[in-house]
């Protein structure tokens, strides 16, 4: 983990490890698509990569300050469509 990495986005079943401004731009972009209701592609650079993430109106999201004894959240949102 490189230094300044400390947030982890969840997504999709998958968990990726970011930076305080990548994970807080991530869930900017993220509750816009699902505010407009449009499909949106959401760049997520982590620390193995770069990952263009689909995030829709029914996307199930998290993202958390990254550290051992608890996880302090700054945004989740779950949408299902009934």
């Amino acid at each position: 983990m490189e230094r300044g990495e400390a947030w982890i986005v969840r997504h999709g079943g998958r968990e990726y490890i970011t930076s305080d401004e990548m994970a807080r731009i991530f869930l900017s972009q993220a509750e816009q698509a699902v505010r407009t209701g449009e499909p949106t592609l959401v760049v997520l650079r982590h620390s193995k990569g770069v990952e263009l993430v689909l995030v829709t109106d029914e996307s199930s999201f998290t993202v958390a300050r990254r550290h051992a004894a608890a996880v302090d959240e700054i945004g989740h949102a779950r949408h299902v469509l009934h």
